[in-house]
């Protein structure tokens, strides 16, 4: 998965930087380096450039060269556990209601 992969509001961590030496060494200089999280914060209307948000600060960016930055896959099974625990309470209190009603 890429920043390119990413919708509005959505969150990733890097894992690394693909591409020419030059896009690597500008987004290494800017702070994007492996376990930084980012975010995208806004698409332009055509849908290129996107804006991320890293360590504080907004980056406009091609979609091209968001293709060359590669995600962990660990923030997909993050929401996935936190999913899973909320509909887990979720039940406990439907549960809990239903026994309530029933006295």
């Amino acid at each position: 998965m890429t920043v390119y992969n990413l919708k509005l509001g959505q969150k990733g961590i890097i894992d690394n930087i693909a591409g020419n030496e030059k896009l690597m060494k500008r987004l290494l200089a800017l702070g994007l380096i492996d376990g930084t999280e980012v975010e995208v914060k806004k698409i332009a209307p055509l849908n290129d450039p996107i804006v991320i948000r890293f360590r504080g600060f907004d980056l406009a960016i091609r979609k091209s060269d968001a293709k060359n930055i590669n995600l962990k896959n660990n923030m997909k099974n993050r929401k996935q556990k936190t999913f899973s625990k909320f509909h887990k309470q979720i039940e406990q209190h439907h549960c809990q209601s239903l026994l309530f009603l029933m006295r």
